[in-house]
Formats: C-alpha cells, sequence, structure tokens
C-alpha cells in the first residue's frame, strides 16, 4: 500500500514478541537459579536470568517508544492510532492517546511492573531468584496481552501496531482495496471528549503504577511461602503496600478531580463501577498493610497477612477484567468495551489466584499455627478488626458491582441499584464508622498503654472533646436532610477520630516513625469531614429562582433557562449569560456573577463548557469557582449548536445570517419614520460617493435614526456597496437590542431604499449551578493523607537504609 509506515508496526511487534520470550525465558532461568544449591552453576543461571530480564525491558521500552513516534506522527494506518488520536488535539491528548485504549494501557502497565521488577532486581538482597522468578512470571501473562498472535481461531492478546486495514471488520471493506486508501484518511477519530482535560494526562499513568506497585508485595508474599522464610519479608512487603497504597489512592483521588471537573453529575465521586473497581484493591491493600504491621511486631495473624495480600493483587486483576470486557457497558459511563481479552482476562485472574492460593494451602498447617485470634483487647486487636471490616466494606462493594457478571455466570436478571449513590453510601457507612471509631479506640489504648497516669489524668479531657464531637454534629445536624441523618454519627466518629490521633500526638510526643500512620489517618478523617459537609446538603442555585422582574424563571431538572444578556437573581447572586466562543470543536460559554442587581460588582465568571463530536454527541463540561469555603459549581445541561458570536462580533459591521433572522424588508423613503416591532426608524439621509465616471464602484451610505419604546434614539449608517459586477453591505448592529438593519439595494422609488430588519435569534441554555460548601476540607484531607502515607514510607526506607549499614559494618 502506497505511503504505509509499516516498518514502525514491525519493530514495534517484534519487540513486544522479543520482550515477551525473554521475560519467560528469564522467569524459566531464575526458577532454576532458585533450586539448585550455592555454587558456581547458581550464580551462573541467576546472571543469566538478571540479562534475560533488563534485554525484556529494553524490548519493552522499544516497542513504547515506537507506539509513541506513530501516535505524534499521526500515522492513521494503524488502528490504534486512528482510534484514539486526532491531528487538531493538543500536545497533552496526544500523549494520552498512549494509555487511551486497552493496548496502550497494557502497555504502560506492563512498562511499569518492569521497572519495578528492575527495582526489586538490584535491592532485594534475598530470595532474589524466587522473587524474579514470580515477578517475570506473572509479567510474561501480562505481555500475553499484547502478542495479537492468531494460530487457527486462537487469538492471544490485541497487538498496538494492527494495521487499521486488518481489522476484521475492515477485512471485506472494498476502501481498504484501494492502494492509495491512506490519501483519503485526513483526521482519525480522537479522544472520548470526557477524556479531554488535565487530569487525564495523569491520572491513568499514576493508576497504573499503582496496579504495578501491587504485584511486588504479592510477589514477596508467594517467595516468602515459597522459601519457607516467613519473617525475611516483612519489612520489604510493608515498604512496598505502603508504595502500592500511595500510588493507587493518588491515582483514584485524581481521578474524583477529573471527573469534579469534567463530569456533570455532580462530584467526585459516583460510585461508578470503574471507580469501584480500583477501590476494591486499594481496601484490600490498607487491609493487608495493618496485618503485616501486626505479624511484624507480635509475630502472629501470618495467615490473614498472606492471604490479604494476595488477594489485593488478583483483585487488580479482577477490576481490570470488570473494565475492560465490555461487562460493565450497561452499568458504567467510562469503561472499555470487549475487544475480546475477556477470556484472556478471567484466564490470567484465574491463574494467579489459584497459583497465590496454592502456595498459601501448601503452607497452611504452619501458618494456622501462628494465626490464632486473640481476643485481648489491644491495638493489635483493634487492627485486626479493622482490617476484617475492610475486608468487610470491600465485599459489599465488589460483590455489588459484580451483578452483570452474576447475571452472566447465572442466568439471572437482577437489576443494578438504580440510585446508585445512595445505595452506597447507606451501606458503607456502617463500615467507615466502624473503621474511625477503631482509630479513635487505638489511640486511646496507645495512650494508656504508654501511661496509666497520664490516661487517668487526660481522660475529663478525653469526655470533654467527645462532648464537643457530639454538639458539633447536633448542631450541624440542623442543615441536614431528614434521610441523611445517619451520616451524623460518621461525622461524630470522623470528628472524635481527629481529635483523638491529635490528642494522642500531643500525650505521646510520637517519632517520626509513628507520625506517619497518625498523619494517614487524621487525613482520612478529615476527607470523610469534607465529603459528609460537601455534599450532604448541597445547594442547587438554580432551584428557586427569579429574574430581575421578579417572575419565576424557566426550570428543567432544577436548571434554568437563560437568555443571553437577561440578568436572573440566584439567590445571592445575579447573572448574566453574556455570550460564548467557539475554539475548534469546542464552545465556551460565559456566564457572569454580580452581588447587585445593577450589575456593577461582579463577583466572577464561569465558562462551562460544550463540546461537539460526531460519534458520542454534545458531551458537557463543568465549570467551578473555588473559595475556601464553598465552590460554586456549574454546567450547561442543554444548548443549541450555533455560530461563534465573538467570532461574528469580530466584525461589527456585517451581519451573520447564522445568528439573525430577517424579519421584514420593505420600502422607506427619505424622512420617513416606518415601525418595525418595537422600534421606529427614519431614514434621515442618503449619500452617494461614485468613484468613477462609469458607476463601477458606488457607495451608498443611509443615515438612520431608531428610536425605542422608552425613547431611547440610536443613530447608526448602513451601506451598500457596488464594487462592478459584485455588491457587499456594511451593516448596522445594535448589540444592546439585538438588532440589525441592512441596506439591502436602491428601491423603484428615487428617494427610497430598501431596508431589512434583522433580529438576533434567541440564544438561550439551560444551566445548573450548585454550590458545595466547604469542599476544600475534602481535598485537604486527601492532602493530608498523601503527606501521611510519603512520611510513612520515607521513615520506612530509612529504617531499612540504616539497618543495611549497621549489617555492612558488622559484616
Amino acid at each position: 500500500m502506497i505511503n504505509e509506515h509499516t516498518v514502525w508496526g514491525e519493530i514495534g511487534k517484534l519487540s513486544i514478541l522479543l520482550s515477551f520470550f525473554m521475560v519467560l525465558f528469564s522467569a524459566i532461568i531464575f526458577g532454576f537459579g532458585h533450586i539448585l544449591k550455592a555454587g558456581d552453576d547458581k550464580k551462573r543461571f541467576i546472571r543469566t536470568g538478571k540479562i534475560s530480564y533488563l534485554i525484556h525491558v529494553i524490548a519493552l521500552g522499544v516497542s513504547s517508544s515506537v507506539l509513541v513516534y506513530i501516535i505524534f506522527h499521526h500515522y492513521f494506518e494503524y488502528a490504534y492510532v486512528w482510534k484514539y488520536s486526532s491531528v487538531l488535539m493538543p500536545l497533552k491528548y496526544t500523549i494520552a492517546c498512549f494509555w487511551a485504549g486497552q493496548e496502550g494501557s497494557f502497555l504502560l502497565w506492563g512498562v511499569f511492573q518492569s521497572v519495578l521488577g528492575v527495582v526489586v532486581l538490584f535491592t532485594a538482597k534475598k530470595m532474589q531468584s524466587s522473587l524474579m522468578a514470580i515477578i517475570a512470571l506473572v509479567q510474561t501473562t501480562l505481555l500475553s496481552s499484547l502478542l495479537g498472535l492468531h494460530i487457527g481461531s486462537l487469538h492471544i492478546g490485541s497487538s498496538p501496531f494492527l494495521l487499521l486495514r486488518n481489522l476484521p471488520e475492515n477485512i471485506g471493506n472494498t476502501f481498504f482495496h484501494n492502494a492509495n486508501y491512506l490519501s483519503l484518511i485526513k483526521d482519525g477519530m480522537g479522544l472520548n471528549p470526557l477524556l479531554e482535560n488535565y487530569w487525564m494526562v495523569i491520572h491513568p499513568p499514576i493508576l497504573f503504577l499503582g496496579y504495578a506497585a501491587a504485584l511486588i508485595p504479592f510477589v514477596y508474599a508467594i517467595a516468602s511461602l515459597w522459601e519457607g522464610e516467613y519473617r525475611e519479608w516483612l519489612q520489604s512487603g510493608i515498604r512496598w503496600i505502603l508504595f502500592a497504597i500511595l500510588t493507587l489512592s493518588t491515582g483514584i483521588l485524581l481521578g474524583g478531580a477529573w471527573a469534579y471537573e469534567s463530569l456533570t453529575f455532580g462530584g467526585f465521586w459516583a460510585w461508578d463501577p470503574v471507580e469501584n473497581a480500583s477501590f476494591v484493591p486499594l481496601l484490600f491493600l490498607i487491609a493487608s498493610l495493618h496485618l503485616l504491621l501486626i505479624v511484624y511486631r507480635k509475630g502472629a495473624h501470618h495467615f490473614f497477612a498472606y492471604f490479604f495480600t494476595i488477594i489485593s493483587y488478583v483483585l487488580v486483576w479482577y477490576a481490570s477484567f470488570l473494565t475492560r470486557s465490555g461487562i460493565l457497558g450497561q452499568t458504567s459511563v467510562h469503561a472499555f468495551g470487549n475487544d475480546g481479552l475477556s477470556v484472556h482476562l478471567v484466564v490470567i485472574t484465574l491463574l494467579i489466584l489459584v497459583g497465590g492460593l496454592s502456595f498459601l494451602a501448601y503452607r497452611y498447617r504452619v501458618l494456622a499455627s501462628s494465626s490464632k485470634l486473640k481476643t485481648s483487647f489491644t491495638v493489635d486487636f483493634l487492627m485486626l478488626i479493622g482490617s476484617l471490616v475492610l475486608s468487610l466494606s470491600a465485599f459489599q462493594i465488589s460483590f455489588t458491582t459484580s451483578i452483570p457478571v452474576w447475571n452472566k455466570l447465572f442466568d439471572l436478571h437482577v437489576a443494578p441499584p438504580l440510585n446508585v449513590t445512595g445505595f452506597y453510601n447507606y451501606w458503607q457507612t456502617p463500615f467507615a464508622f466502624i473503621v474511625l471509631m477503631l482509630i479513635a479506640l487505638s489511640q486511646l489504648k496507645l495512650v494508656k498503654s504508654t501511661s496509666v497516669n497520664i490516661y487517668k489524668r487526660t481522660r475529663y479531657t478525653l469526655i470533654a472533646l467527645a462532648c464537643f464531637c457530639l454538639s458539633t454534629t447536633l448542631f450541624f445536624g440542623l442543615w441536614m436532610p431528614k434521610d441523611e441523618y445517619y451520616l451524623l454519627f460518621l461525622l461524630f466518629a470522623a470528628l472524635f477520630t481527629v481529635l483523638s490521633v491529635m490528642f494522642s500526638m500531643f500525650q505521646r510526643k510520637a517519632n517520626i516513625k509513628a507520625l506517619g500512620g497518625m498523619v494517614t489517618h487524621i487525613g482520612f478523617a478529615v476527607f470523610v469531614i469534607g465529603i459528609i459537609v460537601a455534599f450532604s446538603n448541597p445547594q442547587i442555585l438554580t432551584k428557586e429562582i427569579r429574574d430581575k422582574n421578579n417572575n419565576h424563571a424557566i426550570r428543567s431538572d432544577q436548571s434554568i433557562m437563560l437568555k443571553r444578556g437577561h440578568p436572573t437573581k440566584l439567590k445571592e447572586y445575579y447573572i448574566v449569560y453574556k455570550g460564548r466562543t467557539a475554539k475548534q470543536n469546542e464552545t465556551f460559554y460565559q456566564i457572569d456573577f454580580y452581588k447587585d442587581s445593577l450589575l456593577s460588582k461582579k463577583a466572577f465568571s464561569l465558562s462551562p463548557t460544550m463540546k461537539q463530536n460526531e460519534r458520542m454527541g454534545n458531551v458537557f463540561n463543568p465549570a467551578t469557582q473555588h473559595f475556601l469555603n464553598k465552590d460554586v459549581y456549574s454546567y450547561i445541561s442543554f444548548a443549541e449548536v450555533v455560530g461563534d458570536l465573538k467570532k461574528t462580533n469580530a466584525n461589527t459591521n456585517v451581519i451573520d445570517l447564522n445568528e439573525f433572522n430577517r424579519t421584514s424588508k420593505n420600502p422607506i423613503s427619505f424622512k420617513q419614520t416606518v415601525r418595525y416591532g418595537d422600534y421606529n426608524v427614519t431614514l434621515d439621509d442618503v449619500k452617494a460617493d461614485i468613484k468613477d465616471v462609469g458607476y463601477t464602484n458606488v457607495d451608498l451610505t443611509a443615515h438612520l435614526s431608531i428610536q425605542s419604546q422608552s425613547g431611547v434614539v440610536q443613530h447608526v449608517v448602513c451601506k451598500f456597496i457596488k464594487r462592478g459586477d459584485t455588491y457587499f453591505n456594511e451593516d448596522a448592529i445594535i448589540e444592546t437590542w439585538d438588532l440589525g438593519l441592512r441596506f439591502e439595494m436602491t428601491s423603484s422609488k428615487s428617494d427610497a431604499i430598501e431596508l431589512g430588519v434583522y433580529n438576533r435569534k434567541p440564544d438561550l441554555i439551560l444551566f445548573k449551578a450548585i454550590v458545595f460548601p466547604w469542599i476544600s476540607v475534602l481535598w485537604m484531607g486527601a492532602l493530608i493523607i498523601f503527606v501521611g502515607l510519603s512520611i510513612s514510607l520515607f521513615t520506612r526506607l530509612l529504617t531499612t537504609q540504616s539497618r543495611n549499614t549497621l549489617t555492612t559494618k558488622a559484616e
């Protein structure tokens, strides 16, 4: 085919194939290296395994570079490039094309896992061969999804380098029989307009880094069971779980920020199945972290620690199956479609599950002997109960999210909950309440264990704190909707947790090692407070409004109809829809908020947008004004697709027929006054500017006076211009009256002209505005969580480094 750049695709395919076989070879070699006893043969095997693994990493880097290259050069002969890129997209969205589809996101995931494998390769002092054998084996299963091999009727994976003409649906398409077909493809399909947000440039990579990071504690757990070393993996396992929690939670929170700024459901979390799928592994990782801490400190509950660590990574793959198999297509707005990988993903998930549980079953007797549940009321016991509560919370979310799976497996017809947000909030509130109270109680137990005398002296302080939290909760309940009173229990628990942890920090004067966990717990409680305060009782500004004449404005689904230039009162604001500006396929609607009815004190402006997309229809993006104590969140729920007002008004002396309708065209004589609708128009004078003797170039200028019903008079000029056989108009446009006048032509009467009167087409939008009070508390909580997790990870790394230094000196 003419102009196809097939060489790049071949390099990309060969690189993936080489990477796959080298990592498979590495898994086998490291496996043999583990079996062999210490000696020269073992060293040679491990060295060979290292080299083959590094070759796999390099080959994977080459394939990734090739994909970036063909995306940035817009080689639309490749199906992946054509599906997700466009020549019109800005640079940041072109970058996001890499992970916009299934193949690219799997490749990104594979790159992250390979790099983390390199970190383990060069940092693991013990169990190196078993660790790398497991990492390489899991990486083999992941890369199998990128092979795109067809062996008879068996399809193994899907390649990001598949040519567009080789797609199954295009095989018989006569369009691709044309050798020069590529010259007819001017552009690609482009990104889903919902994904065209700057958060999407950083949210997916961090989320996939979290998925990749979840592999490493899983690998340490399996290697520990394989070698029967039940203590060696704990320090490394804790560090890697902290890193996985940090990256995965950051990715999820950035996804919430994207939803808040790009989606119009009015919030940052909607319990969408795709959101739930990534949230469930996070809950299990958090539970696993606390169980590992119990094992590290007390040497108890090994079985639970192994089980939760293994299941965490299995759930990462189950999340991938849910979001990529197409099974959630009817219940999620941003799940992938089914590209034939569903069976492949099921097989990988089952292999990892069965493999992990097999090792666990092999060592069950040893682990069970050290996993007896101790019922004494200790901090470790509270951590164990909290971990089990988190697992129950994750089970409820996963079970409900998987309703489409149960329906398909067992031929059921169970419908997902209609009010998804209300359903999950109702079920998850008790779990969150219990976890928060356990955190608070554990802090009080820590204070008591530090010094009984301190505890006795401060018990009245604790009672006072509890009373303060209770009174604050009851006070807030005055504004709480009656059907959400159950959230008051959660608010009390969150407030009490913040104060109890801070109290514990003050009394214990916690060292930096304990500081990270305390800060994280405070952040979680603050985050919950932010959710309750911001979203339990948002104020819908457009719910009850009146216009400037105190008449009820039109509303639909708590949206109001705004007419351009007409003020409307929204509680403490007067708002005016000023106009719109089109930039490529996106239209920006300017809504000005004023503090007074005279519209002299502008408070701020918002510019919600509408993106036009031929494939997916029009997509509306919200706009938000941030204050310390609230967010004013707004979006357009409906707008007609019309021209660009500002672009039109750049040439203010020409009437744009896309914007105006001609309401009349009649002759008007010199000094005659004619009524047109609400206006009286008088022709004051007509002047001729003859440019040449042959009357080839002539300018006729009409001077007109227009009087409104209120008596206001405007003096305007219209021109009729003749240049040879071509005629032009310079029109009069009165923006404040939405009125246009055009000198259409000369009249058959000697002292008259044909005057066209134009009225601007109604420019109406449906607009919704919501105030979320104190949502900044939510984002502050998220920031505190990030800081706390970072402190915990940093201190763990410092501890390990100092221990390694001491060990080296001792040797």
